[in-house]
């Protein structure tokens, strides 16, 4: 698998459809600031982009999966935008992250509100990438999975009357 050939120049591993990772010692390089996955990449593996230097992260429309539970998009990390095509987003992917999260509007399973992502329903709340000083959980959320306020550091956080279930 981790053969020459499935290097990119950029120090990125592939392997068919899927990013394997992403050469953190490339990672510094001021042309690779903005880190863009390939087009045509269905899935990205876990630790992918363990300990990088990343001030942005873009998963185009190609993107469904994500290998595995735990994705360390550090702090540094100043926004991540996914496409349209992702299915499966955990807290846990995000519990370093900070930073500003985008969600496609053509997305069918996830939407952005405020500082939340949520399902598109509204009725999963999975994760928050902002803090401050008081947080209220949108009206509709019935259940906070777990790890969704992992990174949050929030004085207060003001929970809706709807909710029936909420995580570790």
């Amino acid at each position: 698998v981790n053969t020459e050939s499935n290097w990119t120049e950029n120090g990125v591993l592939y392997l068919d459809e899927w990013l394997l990772l992403v050469d953190m010692l490339r990672a510094g390089d001021s042309e690779l600031d903005v880190f863009t996955v390939k087009d045509g990449t269905r899935g990205v593996a876990s630790g992918a982009f363990m300990a990088n230097g990343f001030a942005e992260i873009v998963f185009p429309d190609s993107v469904e999966c994500f290998d595995g539970s735990y994705y360390s998009f550090n702090n540094i990390v100043e926004k991540i935008t996914f496409g349209a095509g992702v299915k499966t987003l955990t807290g846990m992917m995000f519990s370093q992250t900070s930073g500003e999260i985008i969600i496609s509007e053509n997305n069918p399973y996830y939407k952005v509100v405020d500082e939340f992502i949520l399902t598109k329903d509204g009725k999963e709340l999975i994760y928050c990438f902002r803090t401050a000083k008081e947080l209220t959980v949108p009206e509709g959320v019935e259940i906070i999975i777990d790890r969704a306020f992992a990174s949050n550091r929030s004085e207060k956080i003001i929970l809706n009357e709807g909710l029936l279930e909420i995580g570790e």
